[in-house]
């Protein structure tokens, strides 16, 4: 499971994700995005992943909380992680907020400041988080 806090975060971790599935000689993975709620705006407005999904790069959107419009919908990121696991045969999730995030320009107040529980939600289930974070 790899956690970001950036919706333009998903490209970089999927094409790194692919790439060392690649170096590594394996098939492709199959890649869920689990798009969390700390974004403001639905899977709709997203270019990058109807681009993605276009591609054949990313494998399902999984929309959790009170984000809207993936293929699957869940409750929590942990209910969207076992759903793109048991449900959806995700090999490799990825967990980042939607498009349209929220900050107040303070130290505790941005909506990717979740990534850290998405990082608990993963191990709780017994995934191994990566964590892929802009530090600044």
């Amino acid at each position: 499971v790899v956690v970001a806090d950036l919706h333009s975060a998903l490209p970089a971790v999927v094409a790194g994700v692919r790439h060392r599935a690649a170096a590594l000689g394996l098939a492709p993975p199959r890649i869920a995005y689990v798009m969390t709620d700390g974004g403001a705006l639905p899977v709709a407005f997203s270019r990058t992943v109807a681009a993605l999904r276009e591609g054949g790069l990313l494998d399902v959107c999984i929309s959790v909380g009170q984000a809207y419009g993936g293929d699957l919908e869940a409750v929590t990121v942990h209910t969207g992680l076992l759903a793109a696991r048991h449900v959806r045969g995700a090999d490799v999730a990825v967990v980042i907020q939607g498009p349209g995030n929220l900050g107040t320009g303070t130290r505790w107040g941005f909506s990717g400041v979740a990534a850290g529980e998405a990082v608990n939600a993963a191990a709780t289930l017994g995934g191994r988080p990566v964590a892929a974070l802009r530090v600044s």
